[in-house]
């Protein structure tokens, strides 16, 4: 079950409740806003949802803190490593 479009770990027991008991449905999350230049508060978002339950973290929108900084980083930083690796 995708969640988009949150980075609020406070929603994922919700959606795991609303899930039902004894559901084997994965709960992804489309995180806002876990791009960030400031790479220990990104990763502080994303450990966040995992310690909430969520099963998997994906890139959602907006990408970033604001959006064109988001592209910006996904575009320069992300793809660049995604193409070298």
């Amino acid at each position: 079950m995708k969640v988009g479009g949150t980075a609020n770990p406070e929603l994922v027991p919700l959606v795991r409740e609303w899930r039902g008991p004894g559901s084997a449905t994965q709960i992804v999350v489309g995180c806002v806003s876990a791009i960030d230049e400031d790479g220990d508060w990104a990763r502080e978002r994303v450990r966040e949802l995992w310690a909430a339950g969520a099963d998997s973290v994906e890139l959602g929108t907006p990408q970033g803190r604001t959006t064109p900084t988001g592209i910006a980083l996904i575009c320069e930083r992300v793809l660049p490593l995604l193409r070298s690796g």
